[in-house]
């Protein structure tokens, strides 16, 4: 397989000519850049009216583009994941764990370290009993069963079908009268349910149908402009923009010079001709193809993309990686994408990227189904070019200085020899007849490349000079011949202000006027673009249908055109724009039909000004013909701004025609002013429409100064001509506005400029000063004067970039025009002047006003000044409400107002995006402060203008009347903004707070009326949006794989209908369809069976995916159907009313996020600890029985004297067990090397001489610090193990009466241990030294002396000796209960509370105190009496603690607790039931025992506590900090659960008056959920916090839960039907709160709401279960039943909550 290469042509169109197709983040096509200007505009968020206006809106939706399903990860390696299973198979493996699942998706796809979720997520579909392993067999046989499937929804089809028959035993369970197995089944069943539960948004509630579709609607469009104005942020770094003085970028279409392929190279043509049909096939062995391009000098790459087809199957591309390199042989890889099969069209391999390297490879790296070869269908390679600013080429330098070498001798000749002059001047006009307008400018097809600007400026110098002595017309003429040649508008100006002081001279200029029309008029018809026109009305009605006047201006001219009725041979149609602007028509094309029926001849109108074209058909080619026909018609030409023209040719109204070839100067000037500023207009709306152009023009010199010193002189002419000729000058001076505005900011003031900018300022002031006279003085009668009258208003609101040159001017000026724009008494100047303010900040400068930093933040930045631009805005607000309310006319004013604050508040919360979606930590803390303040202050603003209206005036009279008010829009745009932030790292829980503050005032807003505008949503029928026709050929080709995509924003369900004529071959040839959700139905063999239907509908909207596929035999006739999307009308939707559901819907998401703990900028800097320093504490085996345990009140930081004597009593310590550790503390302390004293003295050397029975065995590491260490972890064995720490207490209660064990000797010798550890850690530090280990060992290791370790030892025992000591008693079941509350309180709550009879016997009850490997345990011999105390105390307990149901009210084991931490909670694991022995077998174990000699137990064998607790204090990766800041966080995390659980209570509390049964509160519900899989463990996720705030958030939980119980309770008394869905929605989110992992120690509040009868009631309201249990057993069907759990959240957490409680 050889190299081929494939040349192409490096020719490139220039500068502006260079479009932009297929660049998804790229400027507009066409759009050249300006001098020192590196980046095109940013997109602009869209305006008011597309967010709040639901037509407008729909329109925005439907322009989105359209996007393929994405395709599932296993779908996606479905071919790889077949062939590893078969090799497990072969080789024996009976199970595939989740591991080894994940480790193969990785290996294969290269899933970045953040995407295991994803390969977990898949597992899950298999995993039918949630224990993290499947059966290979299963796997591979749910593989198979899929088919190869590439759309997401089949494979998860079918294995939800095997899982619903894994679980029938489970089902079968809940009927059956033996209760053996209920436990293992409900938490298998219970898993499932959580594993498959639906979202929250899926929940039913009709009446929100139509909100909720569109703030989704909004929340499409917001999204795909953020995205974009993210992607033009990063689109141009600041490396690619270089030094602006010296470099201009230039877009390159084409970045290659020529193509290289690793085979095949006659056909490279094919991918980069543009069309996609066409196509490069490769030809060798698989995974060895390739495409290397050579890239042009100086070329930054920025897309690259190729074009794929899905229908090619084996030969599409799948993985596909991009290398660059300087040389071929040195490439590497930056890019590896892998295409879903799915996909036709352009893939983007690289975007907004960086690469300048010599050579860019595109590997294909894998085929689909492993296709050996490849077919490209296109190829794209977008970038820019840096061109250097060279100065003069050096062409031009010996141009110039042959020039200037002529014009010297010449010029020195002058004097003696006065003819040369006049000799010059005939051989330029002979020259200049031959030269047309602009024929001299780069654009022009004729022009001499050995005339370059430079050139020409230097003849243009000369000509100057030597005419300067002699102002004949024909000089003048001459000048503004050579200067319309040239296109220099300057030169033209200069010129004209030349002539307008000989008005009256005639000139010989007709040829050159004539010249000038003709010129024009090329133009026109060569770049006149396609005009959109709409059919208004028609004198004849068509044949059929589809055969009316409308299909004329449709494209292609395929169908039948319209065609007349029968007897009408004549047709008139009328055309316009359909928008507020004219047209100029160059050319209509019309294509009659052929025969006798076609069109003859007939007329064309244009009339109002040119908005209305009128064509009129006259007669048929034959008059023997019985109708007419036309094909098709297309108009070309421009569209032109409605303004009124002069009703006159551009002539002297005062001269009369004498000669032909003269003409006066005034109408030269009046014919040559109106041909530049027609050309300039035409450049605007070229620029403007993003289309290619060629700008004739040359705006070199142009400044404001010239246009004030021509406009200057015409004003002191009192002429009509004048007049008029001001009149075009103003409008070019409209067109010229992009050419003189903008602040450079790159460029370095010089003199010049300095100079220039001094001119430029006050020649703006002198004529904005002129400009307000004319607009201020008293209306004319004067045609001219009234014309002249509204270009100078549309120069004021056009112009206030030119008149406020700075942008620190035109803010100055703003902001004091606002303190009193909305009172009545101003000239009309300053109306115009304040609406072009806020036009300019409006739509050219939104930043410009708040003066946010584009790239980077600095540390000193003072966000003051830009809350008090926002200040002032809202103070604007109040004062138009009021203005409002008093039935104030507004005038134009408040309308730029409400789009200035629209602008300026959306792009301060657009920079905010930007800023948290970048990687500056330092802008991120910026934005929030920002955002935070802002919303803060804007809130208060809000409730003192609500509660200033609401004192003053009704709700409903405030919607009505400010209804387009500033106030209405900025605070709907706002909370639309602030939603779509919920994904971002922001203060959820400060805005919660700030937000809850609106309810009750908009609650006054919105009242009753608002109910029947809701109820009327319901009566509102479906409508039709849109409908495709799909047809195959008949019959179908083999091997097809074609995907069609349905797209219709709004839509909530799609109808198919088919051909009754479809017919496919059964099982290999089938149509899918896929809907939004992932459902995937299939169709084969024929229509009209009940496999396939003729009409079927298909609910998930707003998507449907289509895909066909045959194989390589038999074909059938195929398939016609039809696709009609559905979707709600458009509703009226009052503003008040729209807020109130908005905020509502954005309180609920901010608390769902924040419950789930979602952001960590409100736990400040306690979020920063590194995740493998929490990990290591939570794996601790001390962190259960010790550190997530309360901390001794003293040790507390901040605990209050009340909350100590309240945890004292709570956890019933007595003064005798604090002496006790404080005996201990004292003696950890103490300095072994001095004697003891105090009154503790004696019981000191009690201890000593009991712990020192035995004789050390090393004194090798000796030292007083040493030895304090080995007493303070001795004291903190003696601490932690409960037995030892009991015989402590009784020592040190009898004051030293009652003797110490030998056991206390060896634990002292445990603790002098260390001393051999620590001369061990010595040793391997001294052999280390030298070595290069150490320089990877930290400060701590590298240092390691016995001084260094004692003190550390020192810290980690006295920091386990503030913790609660562990208590015998934490061995039963209660002892995960972070609440220090005994079994007998639960006993003696149960005899009071809970008189109900027990439903198990005594057997039943299994010992729940088993410890784990982490407690300590104890030998039967010693501890037996207790637990058999214990087992009976347990016993009289009401609730079954049976091992398996006590699994699920515990937390979750160790190893599981790092999931806990980074937010994500699974399904409590599957509870295991050990088979009993028999009686037999016990007397045979007993007897064994009795017989047996045992061994007597070491210390450390009898406490395994005490091998932990050295651990930890010899663990050097474990430090005390750790332990610290880990319960610092939990601590923090218990706060801020705390406090959104108040607010929330607070929200509903608001909300749910005088129900909650109101749209605002469910929807705040509904919204609640979204998270609800992120906070269904709080208990567990929270263990370290402290007791007393644990409890704390228990009983704000409780309150939560008991006001949806009392609501759902309550709903009895509310006589009203048409609230059961939002009855259904309450119910839900309770039941959903229920699904918490409850303790034992929550017994009583379940008791207290009366959790049992809920549950019951509850399902007889929804799953109508209470009729006959038997006629369940004999007739349900598992399947239905599943189907019927499985609509709602809350029917799947009944089960649940039936399985634990009441059954």
């Amino acid at each position: 397989m050889g190299t081929a290469a494939s040349h192409s042509s490096e020719e490139e169109e220039e500068g502006a000519e260079e479009g932009m197709e297929g660049a998804a983040a790229a400027p507009q096509p066409g759009a050249p850049f300006p001098p020192g200007a590196a980046a095109s505009p940013a997109p602009p968020l869209p305006p008011a009216e597309v967010l709040l206006e639901q037509a407008r809106l729909r329109e925005a939706t439907a322009r989105l583009r359209e996007a393929a399903l994405p395709e599932p990860l296993v779908s996606r390696h479905h071919g790889t994941l077949v062939r590893w299973l078969e090799e497990r198979l072969s080789r024996g493996d009976e199970a595939v764990s989740l591991e080894q699942f994940c480790e193969v998706l990785e290996s294969v796809s290269r899933l970045a370290a953040g995407s295991r979720g994803e390969s977990e997520e898949a597992f899950a579909q298999f995993d039918a009993e949630g224990d993290g392993t499947v059966d290979v067999e299963n796997m591979l046989e749910a593989l198979k069963n899929s088919s190869g499937a590439n759309l997401q929804g089949e494979l998860s089809h079918v294995i939800r079908q095997l899982q619903a028959c894994s679980l029938v035993p489970g089902f079968i369970d809940i009927f059956s009268e033996s209760k053996e197995c209920l436990g293992l089944h409900a938490s298998m069943i219970l898993r499932f349910l959580h594993r498959n539960r639906i979202s929250s948004t899926a929940i039913p509630y009709p009446v929100l149908e139509y909100f909720n579709n569109i703030c989704t609607m909004r929340s499409s469009v917001l999204k795909d402009s953020l995205d974009r104005l993210l992607l033009k942020e990063r689109e141009y770094p600041s490396d690619l923009n270089g030094n602006q003085e010296l470099d201009k970028l230039k877009s390159v279409t084409k970045c290659y010079t020529h193509i290289e392929t690793s085979s095949n190279s006659a056909d490279i043509d094919k991918m980069t001709n543009g069309e996609t049909t066409s196509f490069w096939q490769s030809d060798g062995s698989a995974r060895s193809h390739w495409i290397r391009l050579k890239m042009k000098p100086d070329v930054v790459l920025r897309h690259l993309s190729i074009a794929v087809a899905a229908n090619d199957q084996s030969y599409m591309p799948q993985q596909v990686t991009v290398a660059v390199g300087r040389n071929a042989s040195s490439l590497q890889e930056v890019r590896d994408v892998h295409i879903p099969s799915n996909v036709t069209g352009y893939v983007t391999l690289l975007e907004n990227a960086n690469i300048s390297q010599m050579y860019v490879q595109i590997n294909i790296k894998r085929c689909l189904s492993d296709g050996c070869d490849t077919r490209i269908h296109g190829l794209r390679a977008v970038g820019y070019q840096r061109v250097k600013k060279v100065g003069v080429s050096v062409c031009d330098a010996s141009a110039i200085w042959y020039w200037s070498l002529l014009t010297s001798l010449v010029t020195a000749s002058m004097e003696t020899n006065p003819a040369f002059v006049h000799t010059i001047l005939q051989n330029t006009q002979k020259a200049l007849q031959h030269m047309p307008p602009l024929s001299l400018t780069p654009g022009s097809t004729d022009f001499s490349s050995f005339l370059s600007p430079n050139v020409l400026e230097e003849v243009d110098s000369f000509l100057i000079r030597i005419t300067s002595c002699c102002t004949t017309p024909e000089v003048e003429l001459t000048l503004l011949a050579f200067a319309l040649a040239r296109g220099s508008v300057a030169k033209v100006i200069s010129s004209l202000c030349t002539i307008s002081d000989h008005l009256d001279t005639p000139y010989k200029a007709s040829s050159l006027i004539s010249s000038m029309a003709t010129v024009r008029q090329n133009l026109l018809y060569k770049y006149g673009k396609p005009l959109r026109l709409t059919l208004q009305a028609c004198d004849v009605k068509g044949k059929e249908d589809k055969s009316g006047p409308e299909n004329l201006l449709v494209e292609p001219w395929t169908g039948d055109g319209f065609l007349t009725e029968t007897g009408k041979t004549r047709a008139s149609i009328i055309l316009s724009a359909g928008t507020e602007s004219s047209f100029q028509v160059t050319q209509i094309r019309i294509k009659v039909r052929r025969g006798a029926i076609g069109a003859q001849c007939g007329l064309v109108f244009a009339y109002n000004s040119a908005s209305y074209l009128m064509i009129k058909f006259l007669c048929t080619r034959q008059d023997t013909a019985e109708r007419l026909g036309v094909q098709g018609l297309h108009v070309l030409g421009y569209l032109r701004p409605l303004r009124d023209e002069p009703n006159r040719s551009m002539n002297c109204l005062q001269c009369r025609k004498t000669d032909e070839d003269t003409v006066c100067g005034t109408t030269l000037l009046l014919k040559t002013l109106h041909f530049i500023q027609q050309l300039a207009q035409d450049l605007v709306q070229q620029k403007e429409s993003g289309l290619k152009y060629k700008s004739f023009l040359d705006f070199t010199g142009l400044d404001l100064q010239l246009f004030w010193n021509f406009y200057s002189k015409l004003h002191q002419t009192p002429r009509e001509e004048c007049i008029f000729a001001q009149t075009l000058l103003l409008q070019l001076l409209q067109s010229c506005f992009f050419v003189l505005t903008g602040d450079n900011k790159t460029t370095k003031p010089t003199e010049t400029s300095q100079s220039k900018t001094l001119g430029h300022a006050e020649a703006a002031e002198e004529l904005y000063r002129h400009l307000c006279e004319v607009v201020d003085m008293g209306d004319s009668n004067s045609v001219p004067m009234k014309m002249l009258k509204e270009e100078v208003k549309n120069t004021l609101l056009s112009g206030a970039a030119i008149f406020f040159p700075d942008r620190q001017t035109r803010r100055h000026q703003l902001f004091t025009m606002m303190k009193n724009i909305t009172e009545q008494e101003h000239k009309q100047s300053v109306h115009l002047a304040f609406r072009s303010l806020c036009t300019h900040f409006s739509d050219q400068d939104p930043g410009g006003l708040l003066l946010l930093p584009e790239k980077g933040v600095s540390a000193n930045f003072d966000i003051s000044e830009v809350l008090s631009v926002m200040d002032t805005l809202l103070l604007v607000a109040a004062r138009e409400c009021e203005m409002m309310m008093l039935d104030v006319a507004q005038q134009e004013s408040g309308t730029v107002l409400s789009s200035l604050f629209w602008s300026v508040q959306g792009s301060l919360l657009s920079w905010c995006y930007l800023q948290l979606k970048g990687s500056e930590n330092a802008a991120k803390d910026l934005a929030v402060e920002i955002l935070k303040t802002y919303v803060g202050q804007f809130l208060s603003n809000i409730r003192t203008i609500l509660q200033s209206l609401l004192s003053q005036y009704s709700g409903k009279t405030i919607v009505e009347k400010i209804s387009n008010s500033v106030f209405a829009m900025a605070t709907r745009q706002l909370v639309i903004f602030l939603l779509d932030f919920c994904t971002l790292d922001i203060p959820y829980c400060t805005l919660l707070q700030g937000f809850s503050t609106l309810i009750e005032p908009l609650k006054s807003l919105c009242s009753e009326p608002h109910k029947m505008e809701m109820e009327s949503w319901q009566q509102e029928q479906p409508v039709v949006l849109r409908t495709w026709t799909m047809e195959s050929p008949h019959n179908y080709a083999n091997n097809c794989h074609e995907v069609s995509v349905f797209l219709c924003h709004g839509a909530t369900y799609f109808e198919v209908e088919f051909d009754e004529k479809c017919e496919t071959e059964r099982r290999y040839d089938y149509l899918e369809f896929t809907d939004a959700r992932g459902a995937k139905t299939r169709y084969d063999t024929k229509v009209g069976t009940e496999k396939w239907p003729k009409k079927v509908t298909f609910k998930a909207g707003p998507r449907l995916q289509f895909l066909f596929h045959s194989d390589s035999s038999n074909n059938e006739w195929g398939y016609k159907f039809t696709v009609t999307a559905y979707g709600l009308p458009d509703v009226a939707v009052s503003w008040g009313l729209d807020l109130q559901l908005l905020v509502s819907r954005l309180m609920g998401r901010l608390a769902s996020r924040s419950m789930a703990l979602k952001s960590l900028r409100e736990l400040g800097s306690k979020a920063d600890l590194p995740p493998l320093k929490v990990t290591s504490v939570l794996n601790s085996p001390l962190w259960k029985p010790v550190f997530r345990h309360q901390m001794c009140p003293e040790v507390l930081p901040g605990a209050s004297q009340g909350s100590r004597l309240h945890q004292d009593k709570k956890e019933a310590r007595s003064s005798h067990q604090d002496d006790c550790r404080n005996f201990l503390i004292d003696f950890a302390k103490s300095d072994p090397a001095q004697d003891f004293s105090g009154q503790k003295s004696e019981l000191f050397k009690g201890l000593t001489q009991a712990c020192k029975k035995q004789t050390p065995k090393t004194d090798i590491v000796a030292g007083s610090t040493v030895d304090q260490a080995v007493n303070s972890t001795f004291a903190a064995l003696v601490y932690l193990t409960p037995d030892l720490y009991e015989k402590l207490q009784k020592y040190v209660n009898s004051g030293g009466k009652v003797p110490l064990s030998d056991e206390f000797a060896q634990v002292y010798a445990l603790a002098d241990s260390i001393r051999i550890w620590m001369l061990e850690m010595k040793q391997k530090s001294l052999m280390s030294r030298g070595s290069d280990i150490e320089e990877k060992q930290n400060t701590e290791a590298s240092e390691v002396n016995p001084e260094t370790l004692a003190k550390l030892c020192i810290q980690k025992s006295l920091l386990l000796l503030n913790f609660l000591p562990v208590r015998a008693k934490t061995k039963d079941s209660a002892s995960d209960s972070l609440e220090a509350q005994d079994i007998d309180d639960i006993q003696q709550y149960a005899s009071d509370k809970c008189q109900r009879k027990a439903s198990v016997v005594d057997t039943d009850l299994q010992a729940t105190h088993s410890l784990s490997s982490n407690v300590v345990t104890h030998p039967v011999s010693k501890e037996g009496g207790q637990m058999t105390q214990s087992d009976t105390k347990i016993k009289q307990a009401p609730e079954p603690l049976q091992t398996e149901e006590a699994s699920v009210f515990h937390n979750k084991p160790v190893e599981n607790t790092v999931s806990q931490q980074e937010d994500t909670s699974s399904p409590p694991s599957t509870p295991t039931r050990k088979s009993q022995f028999s009686r037999g077998r016990l007397r045979l174990l007993s007897f064994r025992s009795m017989e047996e000699p045992r061994a007597v137990p070491t210390v450390k064998e009898k406490y395994p506590i005490l091998k932990n607790i050295l651990n930890f204090i010899k663990d050097q990766s474990l430090s005390h900090e750790s332990v610290l800041k880990v319960l610092a966080l939990r601590r923090s995390q218990g706060q801020a659960i705390l406090e959104v659980l108040k607010t929330i209570r607070r929200c509903l509390s608001s909300l749910g008056q005088p129900h909650c049964f109101l749209p605002p509160c469910v929807l705040f519900l509904l919204e609640l959920l979204a998270c609800q899989k992120d906070f269904t463990n709080y208990f567990g996720n929270l263990e370290g916090c402290g007791a007393e705030l644990h409890k704390e958030i228990r009983e704000s939980y409780y309150q939560l839960v008991l006001f949806l119980v009392n609501s759902v309770k309550g709903f009895s008394t509310i006589n009203d039907r048409s609230l059961l869905p939002a009855l259904s929605c309450v119910q839900t989110s309770l039941l959903h709160f229920l699904d918490m992992s409850w303790e034992p120690s929550d017994l009583s509040f379940f008791v207290e709401i009366q959790l049992p009868q809920l549950l019951m009631t509850t399902s007889q309201e929804n799953i109508s279960v209470h009729d006959s249990v038997i006629w369940v057993k004999k007739q349900v069907s598992v399947c239905s039943f599943i189907n019927q759990v499985n609509w709602s959240s809350h029917n799947s957490v009944f089960i649940s909550m039936s399985y634990r409680f009441v059954l």
